[in-house]
């Protein structure tokens, strides 16, 4: 292959991972939003229950996790 289609092939190849890049970022920040969402409404109704035998999720837990998904993706958003 001659420099200058290896050199496109190349680019392209870094367009299309700038892409999928973008696009699982953009993913990743909705679910935050949505999990932040989440954690707000269970301030509201406090332990939400999954069993009788105490499983289940509370605004903390969700918040929590929450708030490490959102550093995840602000120090991923750092590297180039």
């Amino acid at each position: 292959m001659p420099d200058s289609i290896a050199s496109e092939h190349a680019a392209g190849e870094r367009a299309s991972w700038f892409k999928v890049i973008t696009a699982v970022s953009d993913w990743w920040g909705k679910g935050v939003f949505v999990f932040l969402t989440a954690s707000i409404l269970l301030l509201g109704i406090g332990r939400f229950s999954f069993s009788a035998n105490g499983t289940g999720l509370s605004a903390w837990s969700v918040s929590r996790t929450t708030f490490f998904f959102l550093v995840d993706l602000e120090t991923s958003a750092l590297v180039p």
